[in-house]
C-alpha cells in the first residue's frame, strides 16, 4: 500500500469509519490482482479462456505501476508503463482504450458544473443496467460521507458507463471509484481514504 494511505482524509466526517470498514494498517502486497484472476477463472466456463477487460487492465496498471504515483503520467512519460502492459500480455489496443479512459477523467472534470446538492440521483434504465442496486446504495452512501462530491459522482458513474461492460457490481465499482479520484486533481484526501477501503477488502479475501 502506498505511503498516501497514511494521511488519512481528516475532512470526512467521524462517522464514516462506522459506515465504511476501517482501512487496514498493515496488507498483504499484490493481493488484489491474483485473487481477482482466480475468482474470473471459477467464473468462465470449463475451456473458455479468460477475457480480461479494461478494468481489469486499469486495476493491473494501478497496482503493479502507478500505486506509489502521485499523479496520473501525462502522455509524453508513459512509454515506459506501456511497454510494461505489453509484456505483461495486453495488447495496444487495450491499453490504449485504458489510458484514454483515464484522460476521461480529466476531460469529464473539466466539463462539470458547480456542485449542486443531490439528495436523490436519478439513474437511467442504461445505468441501471449497468449499476446494480447495490453499487447504485454504494455510490450513494461515499457521497453521504462526503468521499464523492455530486461531480465526482457523476464522473463515477460516466466512466463506469464507459467501461462497456454488462454489468459492474460493488466491489468492481469500488475500483472504478479509486481509480477516479487517483486520476482527477484535488482529490487526494479522498483518494487515500478509498485506497485504504479497497486494499482492506483485499486483504479479507486472503
Amino acid at each position: 500500500m502506498s505511503a498516501r494511505a497514511d494521511t488519512r482524509p481528516a475532512a470526512l466526517p467521524a462517522s464514516a469509519s462506522r459506515t465504511l470498514p476501517k482501512a487496514a494498517e498493515t496488507l498483504r502486497p499484490g493481493g488484489f490482482i491474483p485473487i481477482l484472476h482466480a475468482l474470473r477463472r471459477l467464473k468462465s466456463s470449463p475451456g473458455e479462456p479468460m477475457k480480461e477487460t479494461v478494468l481489469d487492465l486499469l486495476m493491473f496498471l494501478f497496482e503493479n505501476y502507478m500505486e506509489d504515483e502521485d499523479r496520473l503520467p501525462p502522455q509524453n512519460e508513459r512509454s515506459g508503463l506501456q511497454l510494461k502492459l505489453l509484456e505483461a500480455g495486453f495488447d495496444h489496443d487495450e491499453i490504449e482504450h485504458a489510458f484514454g479512459w483515464l484522460e476521461g477523467v480529466l476531460e469529464q472534470g473539466a466539463v462539470s458544473g458547480p456542485e449542486r446538492d443531490q439528495a436523490f440521483r436519478v439513474y437511467s434504465d442504461d445505468e441501471q443496467m449497468m449499476l446494480d442496486i447495490e453499487a447504485r446504495g454504494f455510490l450513494m452512501q461515499l457521497e453521504q460521507i462526503g468521499v464523492l462530491s455530486p461531480s465526482t459522482r457523476e464522473t463515477v458513474v460516466e466512466r463506469a458507463m464507459a467501461l462497456g461492460e454488462e454489468e459492474i457490481d460493488a466491489d468492481r465499482l469500488k475500483w472504478v471509484v479509486l481509480l477516479v479520484l487517483f486520476a482527477k486533481p484535488g482529490e487526494e484526501q479522498a483518494f487515500a481514504w478509498m485506497e485504504d477501503l479497497v486494499f482492506e477488502d483485499a486483504a479479507v479475501l486472503h
